[in-house]
């Protein structure tokens, strides 16, 4: 399975990357390569180590829509490899 921007929302586990251009939003704020969020039947989205749902898909934040790709987790962890190539 390929990353897309398109944010998914079939329950599972996905990967979450954000291009490096936006990954140091702040000094003590340092994003990693990529992360897990994991959708529930619900529809809550978990952000793996969290202790509460981050959001929901009802209500899906404008950050995730700029800069940010999505792939199942079975998908290799940086969509941005190929780009700096």
């Amino acid at each position: 399975m390929e990353w897309t921007t398109f944010h998914p929302t079939k329950p599972g586990t996905y990967w979450v990357s954000v291009n490096p251009r936006g990954r140091n939003p702040a000094p003590w704020v340092v994003l990693p390569v990529a992360f897990l969020i994991f959708i529930t039947t619900e529809g809550k989205v978990w952000e793996f180590g969290k202790t509460e749902p981050t959001y929901d898909l009802n209500s899906i934040p404008e950050s995730c829509h700029h800069g940010v790709k999505y792939a199942p987790c079975e998908s290799p962890p940086d969509p941005w490899a190929q780009d700096a190539a």
